[in-house]
């Protein structure tokens, strides 16, 4: 039987997915390509904002439509929040959350539609993978619904997160990405995830390591200087910013402020060196006034942040924010995030312009345009021109000129996978 799995969202549902397809490939499916037809076609839904929401239904609808003779299965956080609305709304056949996610491959058997089992291994798709170590979240943030979706924080234990990683080593994978909901709540055997990083490259011998999204106050110096002591760890941060602004800030419920994003910043640049900074901001927060805009992007200015994800403020029923006074329109917020995107593309091609002529390690995932693309350490997309074929390779280049989406190099030298 063949099945087909979307995934909407973060990294961490996009590791949910490859358990779900793990689970499900030991009980007989195999994962359809996209050229064939699928038997069950699974939507890992989101729900961080209402479009996101509004696009998992949008997925779940055009899998029906397509092949109208599939079992249609949504799981993931949309469909922890809303069950049978969305059950009502898309026709499911199946639908699970983020609690109950390892019942689907049972669930389908029940409808007698699994093969016999068989050592099937699911596809590889890329040289990275996702790992992840924590699930859930206790920061109570005025806006999110993510605490509701996947319940109270909880940890991977240190051993078991080695083993994956190192499963995920021999199999041939060559980066791995610690992440998780809120990887400021790990803790296990007393370590934080700055610690587990470490412990995860002393004993896997991974060649690249990554952590994901960090929450600002996690910078201090003990923490980079943690991470910076990792031969592997690839000099690049994701930081949840979502805004510059004191007030708004307060009114986000954020365990942080203006002053403390300047000084962690500042402490990531100092103690890693040639670290490369990313974020995510939220434009059009209830009563955000142009002083508390113009606060956020001098942050923006100030991280030099080679990319910025912005989001629209969304108002999630159930939360705080949702309630407040002084609600921006459709409109208004629209005209915020374009803003935004437009003055953080200016300082992201300046980062960018920065690393002219700095060494790159690219690990090269594809072929496109005549060009070898993939990421370096800094998390920015390079890519190579070359006769062979580099899919997988680990490529040292020098990177020679600015593209609209990162860096044109030159290899100077080749690393086999």
């Amino acid at each position: 039987m063949k099945v087909k799995l979307i995934t909407l969202g973060c990294k961490a549902n996009s590791y949910d997915s490859d358990e779900i397809m793990k689970e499900l490939a030991a009980a007989g499916f195999t994962e359809a390509d996209d050229t064939e037809i699928a038997d069950v076609a699974i939507i890992n839904t989101c729900a961080v904002t209402n479009e996101s929401v509004r696009q998992s239904r949008q997925a779940a609808r055009k899998a029906a439509a397509s092949n109208p003779s599939c079992i249609l299965v949504l799981t993931g956080c949309a469909s922890e929040l809303s069950r049978e609305e969305l059950r009502a709304q898309t026709g499911a056949h199946i639908v699970t959350g983020t609690k109950d996610r390892g019942e689907i491959a049972r669930l389908l058997a029940g409808m007698q539609l699994v093969a016999a089992p068989a050592p099937i291994e699911v596809k590889t798709r890329r040289q990275r993978i996702d790992i992840k170590i924590q699930d859930g979240c206790n920061m109570g943030c005025s806006y999110c619904v993510i605490p509701k979706a996947r319940g109270s924080s909880v940890s991977m234990p240190v051993s078991e997160v080695c083993a994956r990683v190192g499963e995920a080593v021999s199999k041939g994978y060559m980066e791995a990405t610690l992440s998780g909901i809120c990887l400021a709540a790990y803790r296990s055997s007393g370590m934080d995830v700055a610690s587990l990083a470490q412990e995860v490259a002393k004993r896997t011998g991974v060649k690249r390591l990554r952590i994901g999204s960090v929450e600002p106050f996690m910078l201090t110096k003990e923490f980079c200087e943690k991470l910076s002591s990792i031969e592997a760890f690839c000099p690049h941060l994701h930081l949840s910013v979502q805004s510059g602004s004191d007030r708004i800030l307060r009114l986000m419920n954020r365990r942080y402020n203006r002053q403390s994003l300047f000084d962690g910043i500042q402490t990531a640049k100092k103690q890693i060196e040639t670290v490369s900074l990313t974020a995510d901001m939220i434009a059009g927060f209830p009563s955000e006034s142009e002083e508390d805009f113009e606060q956020s992007l001098d942050m923006i200015k100030f991280g030099e942040f080679e990319h910025v994800h912005v989001f629209p403020f969304s108002a999630r029923d159930g939360t705080l924010a949702a309630k407040m006074p002084c609600q921006k329109t459709k409109a208004e917020k629209a005209e915020l995030v374009k803003r935004m995107i437009g003055f953080s593309g200016l300082v992201s091609k300046a980062a960018h312009e920065k690393m002219v002529g700095s060494e790159l390690h690219i690990l090269v995932e594809r072929e496109t345009g005549g060009y070898w693309e993939g990421f370096s350490e800094h998390y920015i997309r390079s890519r190579v021109t070359s006769t062979g074929d580099l899919a997988g390779s680990l490529v040292t280049a020098r990177a020679d000129s600015v593209w609209e989406n990162g860096l044109n190099a030159t290899i100077s030298h080749q690393k086999g996978d």
